[in-house]
């Protein structure tokens, strides 16, 4: 996945827990049915459920954005990306980053014990 490609070029792959992508038979994004079937089994168990408040989803579309709404988890809209500008900002992403530097710094920052500022 070019995703993933980016992110061991960059060094940053230790930092980020799962990619995920277009899945067969499961609907796109914003749908939440990825998150259930693939974040929750991965990260929760019975005794730990997973907040979704502890997840960060990181995308370049307003339907990045808005699954990260859906799921209740922080939104982080990468604005180097290929999305609509326009569509994304009127989501109200929690964070925004501009390039890949400042996504390693938040990165970086929450491997650390640091909260998530709002833009």
């Amino acid at each position: 996945m070019a995703v993933e490609a980016v992110l061991e070029k960059e060094k940053m792959d230790q930092m980020v827990d799962l990619v995920l992508g277009d899945m067969p038979d499961v609907p796109r994004k914003p749908d939440p049915t990825s998150y259930l079937q693939s974040v929750v089994p991965k990260f929760a168990t019975p005794l730990s459920p997973l907040d979704p408040k502890d997840v960060m989803v990181v995308g370049d579309t307003a339907a990045d954005i808005q699954f990260a709404k859906n799921i209740g988890a922080i939104s982080c809209w990468a604005k180097y990306g290929h999305g609509d500008a326009e569509r994304c900002q009127t989501l109200a992403p929690d964070v925004v980053v501009d390039g890949l530097q400042e996504l390693e710094q938040l990165f970086s920052a929450l491997i650390h014990g640091g909260d998530v500022g709002e833009e």
